[in-house]
């Protein structure tokens, strides 16, 4: 009877009905001892009508977990639905300014691995390389990579070791890709690597969904049909993290084979392996008191997280953050006073412990270098790309934002390199009467302008290495105000000074903290045009967005140009480029860099970012 019910629930036009259907139609293949006759009508509404839900990865776990004949069967015909197409992948590779990672499983799927995973690695920063051009925490699978040689001709340890390197690295969709290219000899093996490589799909598949469901407020519970079959409990919404939790609970068993695959795969490779805890319901919490609290992203406890009793300093951090490394990600989801829960899930390239200071503030913190996601910040899963976000003592960078902010840069200059001198020496309108240099109001394309006039005088593009390290600086501006205000029992005075500062308004506040990152990174990177640029860009499109930035570098830029005017009048000599009758922000272009950094670390002291006593030879 429940398998009739799913299967008329897969063919309803309600796509709340089929949607539950293809729950009913999973959980029975994954659990119940179904006849050969029941199987293949579930397969096939799955695979027709169920479209995303639970996806066909799920579908595919459930069938490699059963014995006999027909599961195997209907495997086969999934098998036949995913077969690429060489035409295809040479489509993609003709689109010179795609991502590579946009055509990678397609490599995979025509024989082209290796070349997949050293295209790959040509689109990295250099700074996150070896000696020997490879990835930090991806050098097992680089030199697999580069030992496999062709695929056809491949030694059959090599293979295994690839396909090894790439479930460690939680490339799921290619070790799929690869285990159907398998040569023939051990389809047992191949089956095996197949199912493992889906299981780790089918999970963060899962993750993804109950990240959709949380924003819409949907019931708790990984799926919406309990184990037997039941519709759920209703008046149950993920309201908090301890809702969130226990759903991700319920898809350990779904992974397990895959992290225990990996923990021994780690410990036979004298990689270092600490235990993996799967008490992710347990996973230690950042209270950050009204504001809210974060799942510990990890990957160690630090000396502050000691003293407020969550563990013992350079131990690992259990839970949630240790089981989705596992998986290859780095990860974490928290609730903010007033408003949904939130989180992130990213596909880790490597971690790395950083410390530093800025204009005489100290810092420290992991960094996790990510190359995509898999769930989105709600801003990015309402259309707005992130390329980064600070943490508890930390930051992530998702390097693939980076790369299309990089492409870009490269297009304008490919575009309007010819026309840069006619463009770059219009003179800038003269304000009126009454009206302020300082207005933001006339900008007409003066970021642009200004990242034109910046790889003029390169002669060439800016690369991903400055667009990442920029990026990377704003986030550790962020550090040095944790490093100033933090823990907060210790510096409320401060804190309700800031605080009040803004109105007492939550929202000010977190574009006041917005403004003051950006300012440091205008301090302190290599070439401060390029921030400068983007505060430029905010203030041209009315401080709009779904974030804070927008309307934090807006009122940034207004405040450099306010600060450039008092510059310009104390010393005319220092910025003899700079028209004084004309609008400033129009003028931006004529800027060198010191010049930038000169103003921007002027303005800085006033917002009290520098300490005392630091000097910018100290920088």
């Amino acid at each position: 009877l429940a398998a009739a019910l799913a299967r008329l629930e897969l063919q309803s036009s309600d796509t709340t009905i089929r949607r539950r259907g293809s729950y009913r139609a999973l959980h029975l293949l994954e659990r119940n001892a179904l006849t050969p006759e029941e199987i293949a009508p579930l397969v096939d509404g799955l695979s027709v009508w169920g479209g995303l839900e639970p996806g066909r990865q799920a579908l595919h776990l459930a069938l490699a977990g059963r014995s006999g004949a027909a599961a195997r069967r209907e495997r086969g015909h999934l098998f036949e639905l995913e077969d690429a197409s060489p035409l295809a992948l040479a489509l993609l590779r003709e689109d010179a300014a795609l991502d590579p990672a946009g055509y990678r499983v397609l490599e995979f799927a025509v024989g082209e691995p290796g070349r997949a995973v050293l295209d790959w690695v040509d689109t990295l920063p250099t700074f996150l390389l070896d000696g020997e051009g490879r990835p930090l925490g991806r050098t097992g699978l680089v030199r697999a990579a580069q030992a496999l040689g062709d695929l056809d001709d491949a030694d059959p340890s090599l293979l295994r070791s690839f396909q090894a390197e790439l479930l460690l690295a939680g490339w799921f969709e290619e070790a799929q890709a690869l285990a159907s290219r398998l040569p023939g000899g051990d389809l047992e093996l191949a089956l095996s690597d197949d199912r493992l490589a889906r299981a780790g799909s089918a999970v963060l598949h899962e993750i993804v969904r109950l990240g959709q469901a949380f924003d819409r407020g949907e019931v708790r519970g990984a799926v919406p049909v309990a184990p037997d079959g039941r519709p759920p409990a209703q008046g149950e919404p993920i309201e908090n993290l301890d809702d969130l939790l226990e759903a991700i609970a319920e898809l350990r068993p779904r992974a397990a084979p895959l992290v225990e695959w990996t923990r021994l795969a780690r410990s036979q490779a004298q990689v270092e392996a600490r235990p993996l805890d799967e008490r992710v319901v347990a996973t230690p919490r950042l209270d950050y008191g009204l504001a809210g609290e974060l799942t510990h992203p990890g990957p160690i406890f630090s000396r502050l997280d000691q003293e407020q009793g969550l563990g013992p300093e350079g131990t690992a951090v259990p839970g949630l953050g240790q089981w989705l490394r596992s998986l290859g990600r780095f990860g974490y989801f928290g609730k903010g006073f007033g408003r949904k829960i939130d989180g992130v899930v990213l596909r880790l390239v490597t971690l790395e412990q950083r410390r530093g200071e800025h204009l005489g503030v100290a810092w420290s913190g992991w960094v996790a270098w990510c190359d995509g996601t898999d769930l989105a910040p709600r801003v990015g899963r309402g259309g707005t790309r992130i390329a980064g976000a600070a943490l508890h003592e930390g930051y992530w960078i998702d390097i693939s934002v980076l790369r299309t902010e990089q492409r870009r840069w490269a297009q304008l200059y490919r575009v309007l390199a010819e026309q840069a001198h006619e463009i770059l020496s219009m003179p800038p309108l003269v304000a009126g009467p009454g009206e302020p240099i300082t207005s933001t109001e006339h900008l007409m394309g003066a970021a642009n302008r200004l990242r034109l006039a910046l790889m003029v005088e390169r002669g060439g593009p800016i690369s991903l290495d400055e667009l990442c390290l920029v990026t990377a600086i704003h986030e550790e501006g962020h550090l040095c105000d944790r490093a100033r205000y933090f823990p907060l029992q210790d510096h409320w005075w401060s804190i309700a000074r800031l605080f009040a500062s803004v109105g007492f308004s939550g929202h000010r506040l977190e574009e006041l903290l917005e403004e003051r990152a950006q300012l440091i990174a205008m301090c302190v990177v290599d070439d401060p045009r390029v921030p400068l640029s983007e505060i430029l860009q905010a203030a041209e499109e009315g401080g709009g967005g779904t974030t804070a930035h927008g309307a934090a570098y807006a009122r940034l830029c207004k405040r450099f140009l306010e600060e450039l005017e008092v510059a310009l009048l104390e010393d005319p000599g220092a910025f003899a480029s700079l028209d004084p009758a004309a609008f400033l922000g129009q003028q931006a272009h004529h800027m060198s860099r010191e010049q930038v950094r000169v103003v921007a670390l002027a303005l800085a002291r006033r917002y009290g970012l520098v300490a005392q006593g630091w000097q910018p030879s100290a920088r």
